[in-house]
């Protein structure tokens, strides 16, 4: 994968454990995870931190990449929403002024493996950090194509 632009991607991974990196065009910047901390105790606050850590930690950037949720199965935990208000809280906050990609978690799995995030130097510390990579290189392919 070579390109270059200078499309810079932010791509999260939402969640209570939120993934994010920061992309320019095929090439990871930096990347990370969050965590919602107290989640039991104020989880509401807790995940709009997590959410605005994250757009400062990447600022400015020419487009957004979010994992997509479907909820599966039934679940009565508070958890299983938690990608579903962290990716709102981010979409609110961030606005529609730059394009978006939403990329399903077996699309970012499948196109972008172990494997090839090995061979294109973007494997990154982090399960989460790792997912959010996969979702802004699979979001980057999209835009090239």
């Amino acid at each position: 994968m070579a390109s270059s632009d200078g499309f810079r991607m932010a791509a999260i991974d939402p969640g209570v454990t939120t993934g994010w990196a920061l992309l320019e065009d095929d090439r990871v910047v930096s990347s990370g995870q969050v965590l919602a901390e107290s989640v039991r105790v104020d989880w509401r606050r807790a995940e709009l931190e997590a959410v605005r850590s994250i757009v400062g930690i990447v600022g400015r950037v020419d487009g957004w990449a979010c994992e997509d949720f479907i909820l599966r199965g039934r679940s009565a935990s508070r958890d299983a929403l938690s990608p579903v208000r962290v990716a709102a809280m981010l979409f609110a906050m961030v606005g529609t002024g730059v394009p978006w990609w939403w990329v399903s978690p077996s699309d970012a799995k499948s196109v972008v493996t172990d494997e090839r995030l090995r061979a294109w130097d973007a494997w990154v510390v982090g399960k989460h950090a790792r997912d959010a990579v996969r979702v802004g290189l699979v979001a980057h392919r999209r835009r090239q194509s």
